[in-house]
């Protein structure tokens, strides 16, 4: 059961930046003006609109991350955004925020080249092909 440990590994660390995404969501709405005032003096476009789109694309891709149907896809998409908010804070506010992101971005470069790991729900809907043994020269 046990054989298969860095998948395992894979496994929770996709649950855990499923988990705070969620997380990163709810505060989103707990909070939503006062995240909608920081994207405003970014001087992001249209911050009101930008805050609802961020928060449902974090509860949306925590979740797809969570379950894991398509975890690459999710996790590359997290990146971005990511990476985005990074870009924008960096340019208004004259530093770059690099501590939490910087963990983040590796974590979610992490799922997309290696994939989400054991107990994914994709596995269930698209399981892999099994690997047969090819011998040669027997006859």
């Amino acid at each position: 059961m046990f054989d298969d440990r860095p998948s395992i590994l894979l496994g929770l660390l996709r649950c855990l930046l499923g988990l705070a995404a969620l997380t990163l969501a709810a505060y989103g709405v707990r909070m939503h003006d006062d995240a909608v005032d920081r994207l405003a003096r970014w001087d992001a476009p249209s911050p009101e609109t930008l805050t609802t789109a961020l928060i449902a694309a974090n509860a949306i891709l925590g979740v797809v991350l969570l379950l894991g149907l398509l975890p690459r896809a999710a996790a590359l998409l997290l990146l971005a955004e990511t990476v985005g908010i990074v870009w924008y804070a960096g340019n208004a506010e004259g530093e770059l925020w690099w501590a939490a992101p910087a963990v983040a971005c590796v974590l979610l470069l992490i799922v997309v080249v290696a994939g989400g790991g054991r107990f994914a729900l994709i596995d269930r809907v698209d399981p892999r092909a099994r690997r047969m043994l090819a011998r040669s020269g027997l006859s």
